[in-house]
Parts: C-alpha cells; sequence; structure tokens
C-alpha cells in the first residue's frame, strides 16, 4: 500500500486540495497536518522528529509557499504543488518535485494534473462541483453563490478540517438542515459586525492610476468584510486585523491592473500572495502609510 505524509493549507482551498488528492488516491494510507507558511516550519519540524520521511512514499504539501524552507523539503521524496505568484518566483528546487503554476486555486491545479496523470479514476460530478466551489473562492472569482456559503460553512464549523473531509468526501451535494442553520448564524453576526465597522478611506495613486482605497479594522470574517468594502466601491480594501498583526489586501474584481503583491510590499514592505488577494503585516512602514487615511462618511 503506499503511504503519503500530507501537508496543506488549513483554508478552505486546502481542504479541498486535500480531497482532491485522497479521491486519485483511493487505496493509499494518507496522513494529514493542516498549518499555515507561517506554522509550516513548526510543524514539519515536528513531523520528523515523530517520523522518517522516507517511509512514505512521497511527502506531499499543497497550497503553501514553503520556499523559504528549501533546507528541510528539497530532497527527492518531497513533492510539492502550489498555485501562488511568490511561490513560483522562488520555487527553484533541485531534489523536490515541485509543481508550481500561476492558478486560480491549489485544488482545481490539482485536480487538473492527476485528471491527466490518472484518467482512469473516475471523478464524480459533485466531486467536480466542490472543485469548482473551491476554485471560485480562492481565486476570489465570486460568481457561485454557494461558494461564499460553503466558506463561511467552513470556519464555522467546530473541528472544522476533519469535518470538512468527513461532510464533503463524495463532493457537493448541498446543505443540510445543520449547515443551513450554521450559515444563517453567522450571516445573522455578519450583518451586525459590518454595521458597526469603523471605515476609513485615501485617494491614492496606485501603479499609475488614481485608486480609491477603502480600510477598516476586523479580527474575523475578513472577506466579508473586505467584500463589503468593495461593495461600497473601493478599488482596494485593507483589512487590518489588531489580533493577528496581519494585513489583508482585496482588489475590486473588475479591475485587472493592480498587483496587491507589489501595493502590500509598497505599504508594508514585507507580504505575499495573489495579484487579487494578498497579505502583509503590521509594520512600522505601514503605521505610517494609515497616517494618511481619513474617516470615511
Amino acid at each position: 500500500m503506499e503511504r503519503y505524509y500530507l501537508f496543506t493549507d488549513r483554508d478552505l482551498d486546502g481542504v479541498i486540495s486535500y480531497l482532491v488528492f485522497s479521491w486519485f488516491h483511493p487505496d493509499a494510507e494518507i496522513s494529514t497536518t493542516a498549518t499555515t507558511v507561517t506554522r509550516f516550519r513548526d510543524e514539519y519540524l515536528k513531523f520528523i522528529s515523530e517520523y522518517y520521511p522516507e517511509h512514505f512514499n512521497k511527502v506531499v504539501i499543497l497550497d503553501l509557499d514553503v520556499s523559504e524552507h528549501k533546507d528541510l523539503i528539497d530532497t527527492k521524496n518531497h513533492l510539492i504543488i502550489d498555485h501562488h505568484k511568490t511561490h513560483i518566483d522562488n520555487g527553484n528546487y533541485k531534489e523536490a518535485k515541485a509543481l508550481l503554476k500561476e492558478y486560480g486555486s491549489t485544488c482545481k491545479l490539482l485536480y487538473k494534473i492527476f485528471s491527466t496523470l490518472k484518467p482512469e479514476i473516475n471523478i464524480t460530478k459533485d466531486q467536480k462541483h466542490l472543485v469548482l466551489l473551491g476554485h471560485d473562492y480562492d481565486s476570489y472569482t465570486l460568481e457561485l453563490q454557494q461558494s461564499k456559503l460553503l466558506n463561511i460553512l467552513y470556519w464555522n464549523t467546530q473541528n472544522r478540517f476533519n469535518v470538512f473531509m468527513r461532510d464533503f468526501y463524495k463532493g457537493f451535494k448541498g446543505f443540510n438542515i445543520q449547515q443551513k442553520n450554521i450559515i444563517k448564524q453567522y450571516l445573522v453576526k455578519l450583518s451586525e459586525l459590518l454595521s458597526s465597522l469603523d471605515i476609513y478611506k485615501l485617494e491614492k495613486k496606485v501603479q499609475g492610476k488614481p485608486r480609491k482605497i477603502l480600510s477598516t479594522f476586523a479580527s474575523e470574517a475578513i472577506n466579508e468584510v473586505a467584500d463589503h468594502l468593495l461593495n461600497k466601491g473601493a478599488d482596494i480594501a485593507i483589512v487590518v486585523n489588531i489580533n493577528t498583526k496581519r494585513v489583508s489586501f482585496r482588489r475590486n474584481k473588475d479591475i485587472k491592473d493592480i498587483s496587491l503583491i507589489e501595493f502590500g510590499k509598497e505599504v508594508c514592505g514585507t507580504g505575499g500572495g495573489h495579484e487579487y488577494a494578498a497579505g502583509g503585516s503590521i509594520t512600522n512602514q505601514f503605521m505610517e502609510f494609515t497616517k494618511q487615511l481619513t474617516p470615511y462618511e
């Protein structure tokens, strides 16, 4: 029996990426750690304190820019699949097999890769539907209403990663009554949160053109808060999380000529992600930038 140890991002794209990998390896034994870019090194060191990576057919890393950790993972028994542009720019691995491509989501990239490599595996209509929802949300296309609701359900479920793997292993068939209630309760809470936001504005030239920037503070529902700012006409939304000391950037989906990776570096000095959705840290440089913001009326 094939054995894999899999590291994946703990977000919606990450858990669906895990499911896609498992669908294409139905007879394999798969162990998993759901993590984040910032926690990966500690999680990996814990892994190698308990296991020998060579005892697995592959150690697989999905949906994580781990290019800073080549000293740990650049060996022949590692398989790395990711879609982040920063990873593509820095992912010059010598030994590990790296399948890196700028794409809307890792889950759909993974599906595309393995449907070619393993055409004999039957992926059902419901499983394909789940991949489309994950891709729609992570690519920030947001054309499918159910993708937003699926993300809400995921982040508001206890033991979310394991429960999602169980409930959606066979794909997306719609929401059951319990799941609908979780979503409904969250939407009520979200409405209260959005109505209480203090919003700030800035008109600023970004990458050669004047842009409308709206910003606020939030420690939860980051994407929904960003959507709220974009729906108010922002070209760029900035959501500041004081608790995590992180800054999230989102752009209006109708605007294609803004790189939020570059914008994040400009205002924070650090960061990464995608052209359309990126993040950085609260730095002194960012604090200087915020002095330009004024209350939104």
